[in-house]
């Protein structure tokens, strides 16, 4: 198990990871995700030591991390660009840095190209790879040393969205099948979902939240990592509960994902004011005013009752509760 206790990274004055304390079990994927300069990456640097800490400790099965140079704590590391040889072919790539007999290399690669589904790709040069299948061969050169944790930052982003979501999948299992622990740096928010067994969720340096996707999803515990998933507007749980929520004791503030009010017409629900209306594929979303002035986004089934809304007009809105997310006193500000 890796434990990371109470990490400081400073780049000079400025730090860029805070304090943060997390662990990561045998196994186990986390993803870190958050905004572009939230620290992710600079906290995964410096578990694979690459970046100097400040403070804290990082432990792995309960030895002391400290002092011990990245190519002694049998880490690996996968890039965003792969960065595979090009003067070697595929299985030349995944063999790169493996020790033992040539029979026993040949038959890692084997294994390894079998496992990301490029079974017949070993004499193929990487340039005539896609850029899918580099990727999958660059994770294989990663996991080939049989690391105890291996490291991924941003490896999909070089990728278009409909081969990230594949290929997000993919990731998942193999790194399932391998057993190897992962810590996997992202500011997609859909991959991290996908691939994660736990999602910390870094706010300018501090883990503002950590937990299964699940809980992240449902829970996320203060407004700015709302607000990151994607939650808002926010409003007052005696609003929420006009539009039919079921609000917690506690809460100050209620947060609407998207998708939260859905139009009913059938007098349903509360009635408001809508303030535009746009047709989308097999669905008609519809700018509502609440009764605290603020616009929310609302959605029904493209139907011709539906495309027959305007703006001006009254229209029944029903909250969906699955897609709330409540906000206590204490950190509605944070």
């Amino acid at each position: 198990m890796l434990q990371v206790k109470d990490l400081t990274v400073k780049y000079g004055s400025t730090v860029a990871v805070d304090s943060v304390s997390m662990d990561v079990a045998e196994g186990e994927i986390v993803a870190l995700l958050g905004p572009s300069g939230s620290g992710k990456s600079s906290l995964l640097r410096a578990v694979l030591g690459l970046e100097p800490v400040a403070q804290g400790k990082i432990v792995w099965d309960g030895h002391d991390l400290s002092g011990v140079p990245t190519y002694q704590r049998g880490f690996g590391l996968m890039f965003q660009d792969g960065q595979l040889f090009a003067h070697r072919d595929v299985a030349g790539n995944i063999a790169y840095g493996l020790k033992g007999s040539g029979a026993q290399k040949q038959e890692r690669v084997r294994e390894l190209l079998d496992l990301v589904g490029l079974k017949d790709y070993a004499p193929r040069q990487v340039s005539e790879l896609s850029g899918g299948e580099a990727q999958r061969v660059a994770l294989a050169r990663s996991l080939a040393p049989r690391p105890k944790l291996l490291g991924l930052d941003e490896p999909l982003s070089a990728l278009d969205r409909k081969l990230r979501e594949g290929l997000a999948v993919q990731l998942r299992q193999i790194l399932t099948a391998e057993g190897t622990a992962g810590i996997y740096v992202t500011h997609d928010q859909d991959e991290a979902f996908t691939v994660a067994d736990k999602i910390g969720v870094l706010i300018a340096g501090r883990l503002a939240a950590f937990g299964t996707p699940a809980q992240v999803w449902t829970q996320p515990g203060t407004r700015s990592v709302a607000e990151f998933l994607g939650y808002g507007p926010f409003v007052s749980p005696e609003l929420a509960a006009k539009l039919g929520a079921r609000v917690p004791r506690g809460a100050a503030l209620v947060g609407l994902a998207p998708g939260a009010l859905r139009v009913c017409f059938e007098g349903e629900g509360a009635h408001l004011r809508v303030d535009s209306v746009h047709v989308r594929r097999g669905s008609v979303n519809v700018q509502v005013i609440l009764p605290d002035g603020q616009l929310a986004g609302a959605s029904a089934p493209l139907t011709h009752e539906a495309e027959a809304i305007s703006e001006g007009e009254q229209v029944g809105v029903r909250v969906d509760q699955t897609r709330l997310a409540a906000i206590e006193k204490s950190q509605e500000r944070q």
